[in-house]
């Protein structure tokens, strides 16, 4: 490949993409007590669901400046890089990764392009995998990175959870309203925006009523979708993900999908039970209710 694609932990992709790339992405720290794991190397997300189901509470942090500033001291001054980034709407990655950039220049000639996908998750994996499909077939930075611009510009998340309690502690909701959703068993549909930022956009009771306004939500934003590979991720539940292939199949069509778990960074605020469906629509933005 003339250009090196670098990607985080963030991305979600299925262990063949990151082995058949050669892939080594950037691990996001993630934190238990006293302790740090980082993301897919030292921890991995069958051990922080199984431990999130007894009860551990995981949090995550920012990759820090010296971390990329290591990774940044490995790369070849030879070579052509672009780092397709976490969304900068959740998470400081993109502006620390800058920083980094900055002050690498000062110890070596280092030719890396940062860009911010405002995607999260399989969504920001999708585009990244465009990213590595364009530069294994020659095209220049230039060309990937309009590319990366627009599939990132049409990518759209439709995420759930299975427990409020995880959007509380990830200060996306409050407890009154987390202890009420959770006894009223309120399942929210959860979207990221144009900003890379998530919101809620729709709420509804049991998982019946769930599964329809997800397969209507997406009714409503794709694009050609019985033409894509759909992503999904799921945080230790297969039996969501069979149901949602099934409903996409008979209700949307589609014939391609690429599964895998969600990684310990993005699972650690969904927790255990949480699933997300990425595929190319209108253009990204707050859906319409």
């Amino acid at each position: 490949m003339n250009v090196e694609i670098l990607v985080d932990s963030a991305s979600d992709l299925p262990k063949e993409i990151i082995e058949k790339y050669k892939l080594d992405p950037i691990a996001i720290p993630v934190i238990l007590e006293e302790e740090t794991f980082f993301d897919g190397k030292t921890i991995t997300p069958e051990k922080l669901f199984e431990d999130m189901k007894k009860g551990v509470v995981y949090k995550t942090s920012q990759v820090p400046p010296n971390q990329y500033l290591e990774r940044f001291r490995q790369l070849d001054e030879n070579k052509q890089y672009l780092y397709v980034c976490f969304s900068s709407g959740l998470t400081k990655m993109f502006e620390t990764s800058n920083i980094a950039l900055e002050m690498i220049k000062e110890e070596k000639d280092l030719d890396l392009v940062i860009i911010d996908t405002k995607c999260a998750s399989m969504g920001y994996g999708l585009v990244a995998l465009e990213a590595l499909k364009a530069a294994e077939e020659g095209k220049t930075r230039e060309e990937i990175i309009d590319i990366v611009k627009d599939k990132a510009d049409k990518m759209q998340h439709v995420f759930t959870v299975d427990n409020l309690d995880y959007l509380f502690r990830g200060g996306r909701l409050n407890k009154s309203s987390a202890v009420i959703g959770n006894m009223l068993s309120i399942k929210p549909v959860l979207q990221v925006d144009d900003e890379g930022k998530l919101y809620s956009y729709k709420k509804v009771r049991g998982n019946k009523k769930l599964f329809v306004e997800i397969i209507e939500t997406i009714k409503e934003n794709q694009i050609d979708i019985e033409n894509q590979t759909v992503g999904i991720t799921h945080a230790s539940d297969m039996e969501k993900v069979e149901k949602i292939e099934e409903l996409m199949m008979e209700e949307l069509g589609v014939k391609s999908f690429m599964v895998s778990s969600m990684g310990c960074a993005i699972g650690a605020h969904t927790g255990p039970g949480a699933i997300s469906i990425f595929f190319l629509g209108k253009k990204m933005g707050r859906f319409e209710e």
